[in-house]
Formats: structure tokens, C-alpha cells, sequence
């Protein structure tokens, strides 16, 4: 019957209430529901929550779901690291952000949740992300050096391969928060790493920019900066400043709420402001 009734929602293009039903139908049903192929395949596409009880319950019966009934694995495990990634991508980002006790101890204890689950578990890309949240702690506890040792193995063992976010985060990390009387050095061969990375971003761009185009230029003026180079600071901090204008003319196209576009100004205004705080540029 549910089966009919999400085949009717499909022809009706009613993609949210589909969800919805078939979430309500399954989260209400025993856990072995989900050994009914049917069922399973129907909640598939729905299993984004990696600290649900669903998703827990699949990630242990990984094998007999595969074997048992017929079920590619590649489809479940995609799913799976899907679901993970998106957890772990959270907590790095609320920790990197914030600095607040409580924020702090809940990504801890989701973290704790997440670590027992890609430690118990044979699926692929959950190598890398226990990785990742290994790393993250080190950040956590602010030990510059230990962090700096772990990403310079982690070039040889290749356990993260995110250059895309991960590993440039933590970069940024070290050149804004490493002790600028002890620790130059380190900041001085990120901050090389971070131009360079910008560097081949802007020949590959050869002058366009758009929503997705490398903007890490606010960082280079920080580790400039930090590093005394003052003149050098500030044009980064100007180029910054253009490359988000240009940006905000294509978020603005995407976003034509009024409410939204506000938004989007004091996230720009916040950014800048910000950054020429912390180089101390009026």
C-alpha cells in the first residue's frame, strides 16, 4: 500500500510529503523492518542521519543485508559515507567556529557516537574520516606542533586526501593560531602552501571569478600579517574585498529574496570587517 501511494507521489512530483511518509512508516516499525528488501530500498534514498537508530541498524548488518537480500552494496555503503561524511563535516566546522563550552562538549559526545560506529565498521572512505576526526582533536587541544607532525605523516600515509576543505582548514588553523615568537616557521611554510594553492587557483580562473572560485586571500592577509609583512597584508586583504564583491553578484542572482539578500550583505560586511580587525586595518 505505501509502495503505491509513494509511486503516486512520484507522478505528482511531491518529493517532501514522499519523505515524510515514508519516514513516519518506517521510523514506527521495528528495526527489522529493514530486512524486508522492500522497505529497505524504499528508506535508501532517506538514510542521512548517522547518529539515527536506521542507520546504526544498517551499518551493523551491513553483510546480511547484502547477502541475504540481494542488495548492491556499493548503493548502501554510498549512502552510509554520505550520511558520515556530512556528520563529520559538521563537527569540524562547529569547532572550528565556535569556542563555547557547550557548543564544544555536544560536538564531543556526537563525535564519541560517530568514532564508535567508523571504528566498528568495514565501509569504504570511513578510514579517512576516523582520520579526520583524529586530527580534529589535536586542533581541539591546540597543540601546534603535534598538529603540524601529523599533517606533515599524513602526506606520506595519504589518510585524508580532502585538499579541497579539510586540509586547507587546518592550514588556516595553524597560520592564524600558532605562537607567532616560537612558531613562524610553521606559519611561514603553511602560509607558502596556502599562496600557492591560491596561486594555481588564479591561473586556472586567468581572471574570472564566480561562486566558486578560491577565495583565500583573507587568510594570506592574516598570515602575512602575523609575519610582519604589513604592505603584504593589506593587498591581500583588498583583493579579499574585491573577490567577494564579485561573488556577491552571483549569490545575489541565486538569492532574489529580499530578507535573503540582506542576509547575504552582513555576511559580507561581517567577513570584511572582521578581517580587518585582525590585522588592524581601518
Amino acid at each position: 500500500m505505501i509502495k503505491d501511494y509513494c509511486k503516486a507521489l512520484d507522478v505528482a512530483y511531491d518529493q517532501g510529503t514522499k519523505e515524510k511518509v515514508v519516514r513516519d512508516y518506517i521510523e514506527s516499525m521495528p528495526l527489522d523492518s529493514l530486512m524486508n528488501k522492500e522497505l529497505l530500498e524504499l528508506y535508501l534514498p532517506y538514510l542521512n542521519d548517522a547518529y539515527s537508530t536506521q542507520y546504526g541498524y544498517v551499518l551493523k548488518n551491513l553483510d546480511k543485508l547484502q547477502y541475504r537480500l540481494k542488495i548492491n552494496r556499493y548503493d548502501i555503503e554510498t549512502r552510509l559515507q554520505r550520511a558520515m561524511s556530512d556528520a563529520v563535516r559538521e563537527i569540524v566546522n562547529v569547532t572550528l567556529a565556535h569556542t563555547n563550552a557547550d557548543t564544544l562538549a555536544s560536538m564531543k559526545m556526537k563525535e564519541e557516537k560517530l568514532k564508535k560506529l567508523l571504528q566498528g565498521a568495514s565501509v569504504k572512505g570511513f578510514g579517512e574520516l576516523n582520520a579526520k576526526l583524529a586530527i580534529n582533536d589535536i586542533r581541539m587541544n591546540g597543540d601546534i606542533v603535534a598538529l603540524d607532525a601529523i599533517l606533515e605523516a599524513d602526506k606520506i600515509l595519504q589518510a585524508t586526501r580532502d585538499e579541497y576543505s579539510f586540509r586547507p582548514d587546518m592550514y588556516k588553523y595553524i597560520i592564524e593560531y600558532a605562537d607567532v615568537k616560537t612558531q613562524k616557521e610553521i606559519i611561514r611554510k603553511y602560509l607558502a602552501i596556502m599562496q600557492e594553492k591560491q596561486n594555481i587557483a588564479d591561473e586556472k580562473s586567468n581572471g574570472k571569478v564566480t561562486l566558486f572560485t578560491e577565495n583565500a586571500y583573507d587568510i594570506l592577509a592574516i598570515g602575512y600579517y602575523r609575519l610582519g609583512n604589513k604592505k603584504k597584508s593589506e593587498e591581500c586583504a583588498k583583493k579579499f574585498d574585491e573577490r567577494y564583491k564579485l561573488r556577491l553578484v552571483d549569490m545575489k542572482k541565486m538569492f532574489k529574496d529580499e530578507k535573503a539578500q540582506v542576509q547575504i550583505d552582513d555576511e559580507y560586511h561581517q567577513r570584511i570587517n572582521d578581517l580587518r580587525a585582525k590585522i588592524g586595518m581601518k
